[in-house]
């Protein structure tokens, strides 16, 4: 009996050290930064379960870009359904911010609503194009990736927005790419926006690559 309740709290423990990630697995199979940082291409990815990670160095394969991944220590559950209610949270207080501030991205009660950056990258000067890769989260993109596009100058980049397809009850959520577009605009209006692609894997990611004249 004691050895029995001595295992239950051990995988207790392992439960809660767990739920202190952002991510599914471990930041140690995870580096932040790969590849020497020689490259003018930078490719940023939240991933969430694993998926945006492999479809981040599939592009990688065939761009040689740096990799960032990002990393924010504000917890989201594991369980879907929650997850998705703590998204609508975050994103309605940011619709909200963004219209009683006259739709100033950068006005700090708008930027207050986004979550925090746990991890940052040198140089951004020396990046001129940003792939910026992310799940489907209820049609939008995790807010993680406004706080990326707000933290940084981004203006006069090519970014190439990618997402995966994340499945609800419903199935395959349908990615709203021209939406996306139109937002990431609004925040950098300067910059040089690519057509955005939703992959429910990594197949099709050179023909994709090669569509937009990336490769």
């Amino acid at each position: 009996m004691r050895k029995s309740f001595i295992a239950f709290v051990c995988c207790m423990l392992l439960v809660l050290s767990g739920c202190s990630y952002n991510t599914k697995y471990s930041k140690s199979d995870d580096p932040l930064t790969i590849t020497g940082g020689h490259s003018n291409i930078l490719i940023v990815y939240y991933s969430f379960n694993g998926d945006e990670r492999k479809l981040a160095k599939e592009v990688q394969s065939y761009t040689e870009g740096d990799l960032l991944s990002l990393q924010t220590n504000k917890n989201y559950s594991t369980n879907y359904t929650k997850r998705l209610k703590q998204h609508r949270k975050e994103r309605e207080a940011y619709a909200n911010a963004l219209k009683n501030n006259n739709h100033d991205y950068k006005n700090k009660n708008v930027l207050k609503t986004l979550p925090k950056l746990s991890n940052q990258i040198t140089d951004i000067n020396q990046y001129k194009t940003v792939y910026l890769i992310y799940p489907c989260w209820e049609k939008d993109e995790p807010l993680i990736i406004d706080s990326f596009c707000m933290d940084y100058d981004l203006s006069g980049k090519t970014i190439v927005p990618m997402c995966t397809s994340e499945k609800n009850w419903r199935g395959h959520v349908k990615y709203s790419s021209r939406r996306s577009i139109a937002h990431f605009n609004k925040m950098i209006p300067d910059a040089n926006f690519k057509r955005a692609k939703t992959f429910t894997d990594i197949k099709g990611v050179k023909e994709w690559l090669e569509t937009i004249d990336m490769i």
